[in-house]
């Protein structure tokens, strides 16, 4: 995460540690100054919170509503964690539904739970499944084939030893 989008997610806690938001976790919801839920959602889906700088109302921030809910409860997210939501429903911001993973996790039960399904190939160019158990996640969130690895690694042994 960006420094900048860091400092979004500090002013937020900050709005809420102030009383100017209220956070109910059991819903999934954060609720404004005038008592009303946020429910703007974002190009991707997720309910997005926008708010302008307090230092500075001529800019304007941005922040995620279910990352807000989970620092409320759990504190500030580590740079290497991002939100999962369990069901696969990315307004459904309930604590129960949502957890701290990796960027690799996170890829990886989009596509155990299907909801990756459309996006990207089933098999690889030599024609195997992408399975859990076939399938690397690489950190960025590419994904290698275990099973061409294998047989690139034999022939590489191979070369090597000739």
């Amino acid at each position: 995460m960006t420094k900048a989008n860091a400092s979004n997610y500090l002013l937020a806690a900050d709005l809420v540690e102030a009383g100017a938001w209220r956070v109910d976790p059991a819903l999934g919801l954060v609720y404004g100054k005038k008592g009303n839920p946020f429910r703007r959602t974002n190009t991707w889906g997720y309910i997005q919170i926008k708010f302008r700088d307090p230092g500075d109302w001529r800019t304007e921030r941005a922040v995620l509503a279910h990352r807000v809910i989970w620092e409320s409860v759990h504190g500030p997210l580590a740079d290497h964690l991002t939100i999962n939501h369990i069901n696969g429903n990315k307004q459904d911001n309930r604590l129960v539904n949502i957890e701290a993973v990796t960027l690799a996790e996170n890829v990886r039960h989009a596509f155990a739970t299907g909801l990756s399904v459309g996006r990207s190939p089933t098999h690889c160019k030599h024609g195997h499944a992408y399975t859990p158990e076939n399938t690397r996640v690489l950190p960025r969130g590419d994904r290698v084939c275990r099973a061409c690895a294998v047989i690139r690694n034999r022939k590489y042994r191979a070369l090597a030893r000739a």
